[in-house]
């Protein structure tokens, strides 16, 4: 809040100010946003890195690791509507909307994934393993703030023009104002995308 107070008058135009904790006007940073293929591997790789920095090691595990990414590239094949993390526990809870999204699978080792391992996977081990999948994302999906920001399919703005066109970008990620969990989550998201 400081710094927007110093940024000259002559650039105020190109001021771009990330307040998560403003729910009258939400914008949408989504973390699964990619323009690129080089990208959407990124992007995969840093949500799974991003869960396993917000949980530990011991609560996320390979199988979650393995759910999460092709999950995420199922979602991510659907170019029409996009990727959004909420769309993660749908996809394995949701008969119809799970088998809509597969059918837009244009991966062999993802249509592998549903198609071989899910579909032989007993029901019994994978009501146990959706339980403690979908727990993860509960905290952000039942928060109506985080959901207006990262559930939405295209961000609000792109990091790689701001820097091209020499936008100013502050972001307020204050925990006071949106809780230690969203702030951190929100600051992962936004050093992945400038690193991408």
């Amino acid at each position: 809040e400081k710094i927007l107070t110093k940024v000259p008058r002559e650039r105020a135009e190109d001021v771009i100010y990330f307040d998560p904790g403003d729910t009258e006007r939400p914008m949408a940073f989504n973390m699964l946003d990619y323009a690129t293929p080089e990208q959407k591997d990124f992007v995969v790789q840093e949500t799974v890195g991003i869960f396993y920095k917000l949980f530990g090691e011991e609560l996320i595990g390979p199988k979650f690791e393995h759910w999460t990414r092709n999950g995420i590239l199922t979602l991510m094949d659907d170019e029409e509507t996009g990727a959004v993390l909420f769309d993660l526990p749908r996809l394995f809870s949701e008969r119809e909307f799970m088998q809509a999204k597969i059918a837009k699978v244009k991966d062999p080792v993802v249509k592998s994934f549903w198609q071989r391992e899910m579909a032989q996977t007993s029901d019994f081990h994978k009501s146990e393993m959706l339980g403690y999948f979908i727990s993860k994302f509960g905290r952000f999906i039942t928060n109506e703030m985080m959901r207006n920001i990262i559930g939405q399919p295209k961000s609000a703005f792109d990091i790689r023009q701001v820097m091209d066109e020499g936008k100013i970008l502050i972001m307020n990620l204050s925990k006071g104002r949106v809780g230690e969990i969203n702030s951190a989550l929100l600051g992962m998201i936004a050093v992945s995308k400038i690193q991408m």
